[in-house]
């Protein structure tokens, strides 16, 4: 896809906004409610920046359960009736790279019918509306969402309806600490066999333990966390995309994994370097711009095949890779089966189709 060099205009609040009232101040991080375009949305920002919106997400009332707390401190907008609770809709995504991270999974659409396609990671939480979608779609995925904050994580969990469970546990861990972390685990999966080299003499050499090591190597990773220097105009951090840790990455990953990636960058020589970096170690590569926000996801899948790239929604803008392939046909009939796979039925407002080539 084209870079962009004009600013990017990323999840802004809109002028036109209506009524709006706030939720819940967590140190830096402030819930706010909106009324736009006749949608009741509840949204997180940072106090240092209140009209960049890091999460939202669609409330509605539904009548109370056991299994949700009511918590009568948050004043919502949302008129709710006795013996109705407003919550969260789950089922509907608001911005449109999470939903081309969902659309991604048609990829392994067969391993997901499966059940085969389980360990996830998502790094940067917001108010956890993605992994939570993913935990609801898919309950047999074992999601690990990690996130910097326990202010986000706090606030995620008193007003994003986040249940932490077996299934979705979260972390509050720095998400570089954490990949280390688990590059290690998987290293430390490995035995040291003593073997005579040509010259006689002992060498010691690392033989994998492969089922135990590939018990913790990830179907999926997410990266979609926000670089602090705002004005570099670039995501994730660096350090995300520097090849020591691209190739600790690599390993975390399951063969056939995917590794994706919401990344912003305006300068097209440095997005031809980071893509250079990526194709190290990523057998295929695909893409997809969002129209709305000036975001791309990258899509980098753990082959052995040769490095290729196809822009997965539009295949007009891809310039510097050609080969398709995934056909219109091929990602629309995926995408019926994943949606047939969903214990959640997603929201039509989602318009998923939409986001097809």
């Amino acid at each position: 896809p084209k870079c962009k060099t004009d600013p990017i205009p990323f999840m802004m609040i809109e002028e036109d906004t209506g009524e709006q009232s706030t939720l819940l101040v967590k140190g830096e991080t402030v819930i706010v409610e909106t009324i736009h375009k006749d949608k009741y949305l509840r949204q997180m920002v940072f106090a240092q920046n209140t009209y960049e919106i890091q999460s939202e997400a669609l409330i509605h009332v539904v009548k109370e359960e056991s299994t949700f707390k009511k918590d009568t401190e948050l004043k919502s907008l949302l008129p709710s009736p006795t013996n109705y609770v407003v919550r969260v809709d789950q089922s509907w995504l608001s911005f449109e790279f999470h939903k081309l991270m969902v659309l991604g999974l048609v990829l392994r659409v067969d391993q997901i019918a499966e059940k085969t396609f389980q360990n996830v990671v998502v790094l940067g939480l917001g108010g956890g509306s993605l992994p939570a979608f993913l935990n609801a779609s898919f309950p047999s995925m074992n999601i690990d969402a990690v996130e910097l904050s326990q202010d986000v994580i706090d606030a995620a969990e008193a007003c994003f309806d986040l249940q932490p469970s077996d299934s979705l546990k979260v972390f509050c861990k720095d998400a570089l600490n954490y990949l280390n972390d688990l590059h290690t685990a998987i290293e430390e999966e490995s035995t040291s066999k003593v073997d005579d080299n040509e010259e006689g003499e002992e060498e010691e050499k690392k033989v994998e333990t492969k089922p135990a090591a590939d018990n913790l190597r990830k179907d999926l990773i997410i990266i979609d966390i926000n670089n602090p220097d705002s004005a570099a105009h670039f995501a994730p951090p660096p350090s995300f995309l520097e090849v020591a840790m691209l190739q600790k990455i690599y390993n975390c990953l399951a063969v056939g994994g995917i590794l994706m990636i919401n990344f912003i960058c305006r300068q097209k020589d440095r997005r031809t370097e980071v893509i250079n970096k990526l194709k190290q170690f990523f057998g295929i590569i695909y893409s997809a711009e969002c129209e709305e926000d000036g975001n791309t996801v990258l899509y980098l899948i753990k082959t052995a095949l040769s490095n290729t790239m196809q822009d997965i929604s539009s295949l007009k803008d891809c310039e510097e890779f050609s080969s398709e392939l995934l056909d219109k046909k091929t990602i629309e009939n995926n995408l019926k089966q994943l949606t047939q796979h969903s214990a959640l039925k997603w929201s039509s407002e989602m318009n998923m189709e939409e986001l097809m080539p």
